[in-house]
């Protein structure tokens, strides 16, 4: 995802741990996300290389970009948009 020309789009990540089943818990994020109203994009099952993990990406009614990417070595939930309510995100930093 590209940063507006303003350069504000922020991101978080969340890191966890190894997941044992990777399709099993895109499953139930996926079940999690549209109950709360997400729109389910994209699906990576075949990470490539030596990764055994699977990517799901949804949007929030908000617009908010979800990733959510369970593997048996990590994972992680990474929340992209284009707003933040912290004060200190709105000084320029270059």
């Amino acid at each position: 995802m590209h940063a507006r020309a303003d350069g504000r789009l922020y991101q978080r990540q969340i890191d966890g741990g190894p997941v044992d089943d990777p399709p099993a818990a895109v499953e139930r994020m996926k079940a999690h996300l549209e109950a709360k109203g997400y729109t389910i994009g994209n699906i990576f099952d075949n990470m490539g290389g030596n990764i055994t993990g699977i990517q799901l990406n949804a949007e929030s009614p908000r617009r908010l970009l979800v990733q959510f990417t369970p593997s048996k070595e990590t994972s992680f939930i990474k929340v992209v948009g284009e707003c933040t309510l912290d004060p200190a995100a709105r000084k320029k930093t270059t």
